[in-house]
């Protein structure tokens, strides 16, 4: 009699269990999906199992040095595969406008003085009229995306100079003057230039007379970037002009470079169908490095647009027009202090960049 009393109250309890317990609960399956990446798989689990029970802070123990939990509904936990890719690269970031991820070799990174890793976000070749929404698009991305991988600074620094380059490293001030020279030689080692007659900022492209007025622009100045007025920009300098070398019909040599300073403008002529003159040519003069009058501008033969030239024997003091000035006399002075954009990063590049250090993660700038 016992024993059947209490198989009754068994059964009692049991359906009174049922009936108190919500069907979806019975009948759930456990949580668990198949996605397709490792960001819609943490989207998922955070989002959606917290509100089915689950202890979030199991997810992705950091004390587990094994595998991440799973909580089923009924209660009952148990471990599955990760699926999170630890050792993947802070360049693993797709191209705009594309399903698939580009080559990490394929995607500059920004370094920064502030630990942070910035991708800069390539673009896939485009119509002309394509390129000002992509340029924005880009640098929403570039903005949005901040990598927090500290980088060494050592190894940021191992990219061997030119002489002339290491020559003005020597002399280099902090001055105004030499800081925008500075900036040029960031441009021609981090800037990756194609030349051609596009706008920078959108297409990676530039000629000589937009790399001049893009460099003096990063610190506050607007000049012409048309080659042709740039006999209107700053003032002339006296006592500076071409000739040829002593006993020589062909050859010629850069005279006056003493009345040069740094971040002056030297400019060089061509001739028109009609035979007339106009200016052609812009480049930045660096100084006297090694001896010998110096020029940083766009040049061919360089892995990018912008080169170093050292010599006026030929084509560059045959054509050579004159020197002008914009800058100031404080702005000679280490003394005086000056204030600067970062440099502009193209909305895409025309060729495969490496890794694009800002400025203020270099010695003295650049």
């Amino acid at each position: 009699m016992q024993k059947r009393v209490l198989a009754l109250m068994m059964v009692c309890i049991f359906t009174l269990g049922l009936m108190l317990t919500p069907a979806k609960t019975i009948f759930a399956e456990p949580v668990i999906r198949v996605v397709s990446n490792s960001s819609q798989y943490l989207d998922y689990f955070i989002k959606n199992i917290s509100s089915n029970g689950a202890n979030n802070e199991n997810l992705l123990n950091p004390n587990n040095n094994s595998l991440p939990l799973l909580t089923f509904p009924n209660g009952d936990s148990t471990t599955i595969p990760r699926y999170i890719d630890t050792n993947a690269k802070a360049t693993d970031t797709p191209e705009i406008g594309s399903d698939n991820k580009a080559e990490p070799s394929k995607l500059p990174v920004i370094i920064s003085p502030d630990s942070q890793n910035q991708p800069v976000i390539t673009v896939k070749p485009a119509s002309e009229a394509d390129i000002p929404a992509q340029a924005v698009t880009a640098k929403k991305v570039e903005q949005e995306t901040v990598m927090p991988k500290k980088t060494d600074q050592e190894a940021t620094n191992k990219k061997p100079d030119l002489p002339q380059v290491k020559a003005f490293r020597e002399i280099y001030n902090d001055s105004p003057a030499h800081a925008l020279v500075g900036r040029a030689i960031w441009y021609m080692n981090y800037g990756y230039m194609v030349y051609g007659h596009k706008k920078y900022w959108d297409t990676g492209y530039i000629d000589c007379s937009n790399f001049v007025s893009l460099v003096y622009k990063d610190f506050g100045y607007t000049i012409t970037s048309a080659a042709r007025k740039y006999n209107t920009v700053g003032k002339p300098i006296s006592g500076v002009y071409s000739k040829l070398q002593p006993g020589s019909t062909k050859k010629y040599m850069l005279a006056g470079i003493d009345k040069l300073k740094p971040g002056d403008i030297l400019t060089f002529w061509k001739e028109d169908s009609k035979g007339e003159r106009y200016i052609s040519h812009v480049a930045l003069y660096m100084g006297k490095l090694n001896g010998k009058p110096t020029v940083i501008h766009t040049v061919k033969g360089y892995p990018t647009a912008i080169g170093i030239t050292t010599s006026f024997t030929y084509w560059y003091g045959e054509h050579f027009n004159g020197a002008r000035r914009v800058l100031g006399t404080s702005a000679y002075s280490s003394k005086t202090a000056y204030s600067d954009k970062k440099p502009v990063i193209p909305a895409k590049y025309q060729m495969t960049p490496g890794p694009v250090i800002m400025p203020g993660y270099l010695p003295s700038g650049f």
